[in-house]
C-alpha cells in the first residue's frame, strides 16, 4: 500500500495475511466472496465497533477481520455472529496503532453481525470483514508478516502461493491530529475492496 501525504510524520503499521485454500486435490483456489466494513472517527471516544456482514457464498468459506486501531487496546475481543473469532498469531502490537487480524472458519451464508470490543476508550477505530469461498478449514490461514515504521509510505512483502489470496491493512496515525491519515492507494497488483 501507498499512503499519499505531504511530509508528515507519520506512524505506520502494516500487516500481510496469507489465506490458503485446500489442498488442489480437494477443491480450486480460494475465492473472493464480498467485503463489508465499519468506520468510527467522530473524535468521541469509543470502546467498541460493531456492523454486519453478509456472505454470498459459504462452501468451505472463512471470514478475515481486521481491525485497524488508532491507539493500543487491551482487552480485545471479536466475534462474528456472537461467535468467538480467532486472533492471528503474529498480529503486531505496538503502543502507538494497532492493526489486528481475525479468522472464523464453517461461516454460514447468511448476515451476521461482527463485533469488536476493548477495554480503553479510543478516539477512532476502522474495522473491515472479508469473506472467502474454497479456504483450507484445518489451515486456513498462513504466516503473518508485519512491520512498523515512521514514514510516508507504507509495504510488506508477504510470501504467498500461486493459489493463496493475501490480506493486507494498514493502521496510522498523524502526529498530533485527532483524524484519519489521508488517502490510502492500493499498490501495483492489489486489487481494494
Amino acid at each position: 500500500l501507498s499512503l499519499l501525504l505531504s511530509i508528515i510524520l507519520l506512524i505506520i503499521l502494516i500487516l500481510g495475511l496469507i489465506i490458503t485454500p485446500p489442498s488442489p486435490q480437494v477443491q480450486a483456489a480460494a475465492a473472493f466472496d464480498i467485503a463489508s466494513s465499519a468506520t468510527s472517527t467522530s473524535g468521541s471516544d469509543i470502546t467498541s465497533i460493531s456492523w454486519t456482514h453478509d456472505p454470498v457464498d459459504a462452501t468451505e468459506g472463512a471470514v478475515v477481520v481486521i481491525l485497524s486501531l488508532k491507539v493500543a487496546v487491551t482487552g480485545l475481543s471479536v466475534t462474528y455472529g456472537g461467535a468467538a473469532m480467532t486472533e492471528v498469531t503474529g498480529s503486531p502490537i505496538t503502543n502507538t496503532v494497532q492493526v489486528r487480524a481475525f479468522y472464523k472458519t464453517n461461516s454460514s451464508a447468511a448476515a451476521a453481525t461482527v463485533s469488536a470490543s476493548w477495554t480503553e476508550s479510543i478516539k477512532g477505530a476502522v474495522g473491515g470483514a472479508v469473506s472467502f469461498t474454497g479456504v483450507d478449514q484445518t489451515t486456513p490461514v498462513g504466516t503473518l508478516v508485519s512491520t512498523t515504521g515512521t514514514a510516508t509510505s507504507a509495504s510488506v512483502n508477504a510470501t504467498a502461493g500461486a493459489s493463496d489470496i493475501t490480506v493486507d491493512g494498514l493502521a496510522c496515525n498523524k502526529v498530533g491530529a485527532e483524524t484519519g491519515c489521508g488517502d490510502v492507494t492500493a499498490g501495483g497488483g492489489q486489487t481494494e475492496r
